[in-house]
């Protein structure tokens, strides 16, 4: 049996800081016959078999080549953690599980069933919808706490060329519509796609990709698990100019000014 160690600690040892309990993640990558991926163990600090999952796992027949192993933790003040995971034979039994089999922490929530949801009159979904943020016919996330809806393709064929696209709405069971993320694309839309999800019992991570006619791409990833009050946001953006700040010449009137 093989071990990695992966180690936690609170540099900062402020009074009013500790890290809450949130999703961590590390690259793995094995040779050729060291791993299989029923036989990975994660313990804690203290242990005790901690619940994890690999994330875009690469095999090569039966062998675990890399991934990206995800699990829960919090890091209190001043705390020092340290987690190991055990591979090989003798660490069976595993407990991890593949993203694209295991059992979701957040969940999709269908159009018809937010309609009904029990979250009370005027609020949740059906206020989201009320409020016209949420396109009837796609699908909404939740974790519990919070709900989102990504962009889809009602929203790309409303978008004139070159114009905002609503590409994240947010929003909660109590309050409904929280806020809305806007992206203002350099030329028409060509295509949207929605990303392949990671779905699992630790975290949940999809996204959206936007391309445009002039070749330049936006994507952006949602990470979560369940039961959190916040997620994490990935932007990437390929071929967008820089927009000038407001008041400030652009190029050209700079250009001229010269």
């Amino acid at each position: 049996m093989r071990t990695l160690q992966f180690e936690l600690k609170d540099h900062l040892n402020h009074p009013k800081y500790e890290w809450p309990k949130s999703p961590v993640r590390y690259p793995l990558a094995f040779e050729r016959g060291e791993a299989r991926t029923d036989s990975l163990r994660l313990l804690g600090p203290a242990g005790e078999p901690v619940p994890m999952q690999l994330l875009a796992p690469e095999e090569e027949g039966e062998w675990l080549r890399s991934a990206t192993l995800c699990f829960m933790t919090d890091l209190p003040r001043g705390a020092d953690y340290t987690y190991t995971l055990q591979y090989g034979e003798e660490a069976a039994p595993s407990g991890v599980e593949a993203a694209s089999t295991a059992d979701r922490p957040a969940r999709l929530i269908a159009p018809d069933e937010a309609k009904g949801m029990p979250v009370g009159p005027g609020s949740g979904p059906d206020k989201m919808r009320a409020e016209g943020a949420l396109a009837a016919e796609d699908a909404t996330g939740s974790n519990g706490p919070l709900i989102w809806q990504l962009a889809g393709e009602r929203a790309a064929q409303e978008t004139a060329a070159g114009g905002p696209l609503p590409v994240l709405r947010l929003g909660t069971h109590r309050d409904g519509l929280l806020a809305t993320a806007y992206v203002h694309g350099p030329a028409a839309l060509r295509e949207l796609r929605r990303l392949a999800p990671e779905r699992g019992p630790v975290c949940w991570e999809e996204g959206v990709r936007l391309t445009y006619t002039d070749g330049s791409r936006y994507e952006l990833r949602l990470r979560t698990a369940d039961g959190l009050e916040h997620f994490e946001l990935l932007e990437r953006m390929d071929g967008f100019a820089a927009r000038p700040a407001a008041g400030a010449p652009d190029a050209a009137a700079a250009s001229t000014a010269a």
